[in-house]
């Protein structure tokens, strides 16, 4: 599955001019920050960002992270957020153009919500399996003591 279905593009840009005292609550509460003015995409800043770059601005807290390509999949996906120890990754198209971002958390509850939903389905079809059974062994049982019953006729 691609990662595409699960990039977020938050409502409220980060300028790259913008303090981080008035940004601090915005990145603490989201988990990361997007600095994005005029078209152009400045990077992402985490509360990690800011406490090992404790400067005034956005634009100077911003710590070059990798990013991923929105036809990525979500494998591809955690195995970068893995090597670069990043739960958030910035997300781009083919022309190279910010297409938003995104999480391990995002990813993570999706992959929890789907293994739920395999697990109901499992459950159904193990019950249909079940009642099939009961039903085959029902119906086998009356040709069997029909063939029985001649057999001890003949017998007789």
């Amino acid at each position: 599955m691609k990662i595409k279905h699960f990039i977020e593009f938050p409502k409220r840009l980060i300028s790259p001019y913008e303090k981080i005292s008035e940004i601090e609550n915005l990145i603490l509460n989201n988990g990361y920050g997007i600095v994005y003015d005029k078209e152009q995409f400045y990077g992402l800043i985490s509360p990690k960002d800011i406490l090992e770059k404790s400067h005034l601005l956005a634009i100077d807290c911003i710590n070059q992270k990798e990013s991923a390509l929105e036809s990525a999949s979500i494998k591809e996906t955690l195995a970068l957020m893995s090597n670069q120890n990043n739960d958030i990754l910035a997300v781009f198209d083919n022309e190279n153009e910010f297409c938003g971002v995104i999480t391990r958390e995002k990813i993570s509850d999706f992959l929890i919500q789907y293994e739920n939903e395999l697990k109901e389905k499992i459950k159904t079809c193990e019950e249909e399996i079940q009642n099939l059974g009961m039903m085959l062994a029902h119906d086998l049982r009356e040709p069997l003591f029909m063939i029985s019953g001649y057999l001890s006729l003949i017998e007789e």
